[in-house]
């Protein structure tokens, strides 16, 4: 057991457990649990090269992708953190760096990534995709099972690092879910193999759930799901509605806190 590794693992995992309770009862989570994650990630980073004389090139960056986070949550310079980040995986192979501090190196990249993903609508909400990010800095290279530490990544490890593998394994966890949930509800839904059902508009206030109905120009149309639930339940209240389309939120980040849990006992299934 790598002690560094485990100890940086459990408090990485209570914080995710921490965002996953706030996830399933409030569906909103403050930035908090990101940012001590990627500290704690980078700590991490940093300890081990000092252990293994590693050089500085996995500690830049891991500081770097830190940075490079930061500015992406804030919405800053976008186009040169992508820029910045290209700069130490070209070192890591300039220098001919062995394969943990190439991984390391790769975690800036992988920040942007997954920035990217959520622009794109891949990753829908902005806290499953903080989460992402900072896994990218706390897990940026390939580990074996039972908290055995890092292990040789080989070319799929360095195409798929944890937090992808994270990200695979929660999407297959909320398809599933998501299929049973469809199934134990089948009978109320609107279409079938749909997860839109109707609900009265006041339980849809206090439900955690998208409305997927608003009022235009005189008549109900079906919308896209709207940040603005209030206000689209008083417009069909005003209309004289009783009830409204409605998707369930499904709080991803409990997927993603069981995949890491997974993961760190069995190890990255790639490479193992």
């Amino acid at each position: 057991m790598d002690v560094l590794f485990t100890s940086a693992a459990a408090v990485s995992v209570m914080l995710l457990a921490y965002a996953s309770v706030c996830d399933l009862r409030y569906r909103e989570i403050s930035d908090t649990p990101w940012r001590f994650i990627s500290s704690v990630g980078v700590l991490s980073v940093g300890l081990t090269a000092l252990r293994d004389g590693a050089g500085v090139l996995p500690v830049t960056a891991s500081v770097s992708a830190l940075f490079i986070f930061g500015c992406l949550t804030a919405d800053k310079h976008p186009l040169i953190m992508a820029a910045i980040s290209v700069l130490f995986p070209l070192s890591a192979y300039l220098t001919d760096a062995d394969a943990w501090a190439m991984q390391v190196s790769l975690s800036p990249v992988f920040v942007v990534l997954f920035y990217v993903l959520y622009l794109s609508g891949a990753v829908t909400g902005g806290a499953d995709a903080k989460c992402l990010m900072s896994l990218s800095i706390m897990f940026p290279a390939s580990f074996g099972p039972l908290f055995s530490g890092h292990a040789d990544p080989g070319i799929m490890g360095f195409l798929f690092p944890p937090p992808v593998q994270v990200l695979f394994m929660s999407c297959l966890i909320t398809v599933v879910a998501g299929g049973a949930w469809i199934l134990y509800k089948r009978r109320s839904l609107a279409l079938p193999l749909s997860a839109d059902y109707r609900i009265p508009i006041e339980e849809a206030r206090r439900s955690h759930v998208w409305v997927m109905e608003d009022v235009s120009e005189g008549r109900i149309i079906r919308t896209d799901r709207s940040e603005d639930r209030d206000g689209v339940c008083d417009r069909l209240e005003a209309y004289g509605a009783e009830d409204v389309l409605v998707s369930p939120m499904f709080p991803f980040i409990v997927p993603i806190t069981a995949s890491v849990a997974v993961l760190l006992l069995t190890g990255c299934p790639l490479i193992s």
